[in-house]
Order: C-alpha cells, then structure tokens, then sequence
C-alpha cells in the first residue's frame, strides 16, 4: 500500500493508506476485511481514510462497513475495478 497523500484521478486525499488487496474479500474471506481495517485505524492514528481496489463483486461488503465508490474502471471480461473510500467517521461499528 501507500500512505500519506494519495492522488486518485486528479482528486487529493490526505493521510490515507490505500490499499490494493480488498479484490474479493466479500466473496472468499479473504483479503482484508471489517476487522483489518479497524486494526489499521487503532494502529495508525494519522490515518484518516482507508481507500480500496476492489472488482465490484466484492463492492457490496465495503458498501455495508461504510464504503463510499471514488472511482471505477472497466476491465476485461465484464469487472469494473472501484476504488472505495472509508474514512474513520464512517466505519459502520
């Protein structure tokens, strides 16, 4: 991942991680999930949005935890690939 200020399509988000890994964390369990990213917010106090890579499969998961979609992309053979933000207030508990 990377952290601090991440530019995402020409839009600025501060003190963020973004996360490439959430691809089908809904669908298999794996991949980070709820847990992982309240982990990743107790642990990093400066981090005030978490931003995923995620196909859209799994989009319905990060949705529910408080997810809001950035941006999205077509992609071979009928996925879009979302970037998804989570900011610390939005984090369903």
């Amino acid at each position: 991942g990377e952290i601090g200020t991440v530019n995402l399509n020409g839009e600025v988000i501060p003190n963020a991680l973004y996360l490439k890994g959430g691809y089908n964390a809904a669908k298999q369990g794996v991949g980070y999930g709820k847990l992982g990213i309240k982990f990743i917010f107790s642990k990093l106090p400066k981090i005030q949005n978490i931003i995923i890579q995620c196909f859209d499969t799994a989009c319905p998961f990060w949705f529910k935890i408080g997810g809001e979609e950035l941006s999205s992309k077509k992609m071979p053979g009928s996925n879009l690939l979302r970037n998804l933000v989570i900011t610390r207030d939005s984090l369903n508990q």
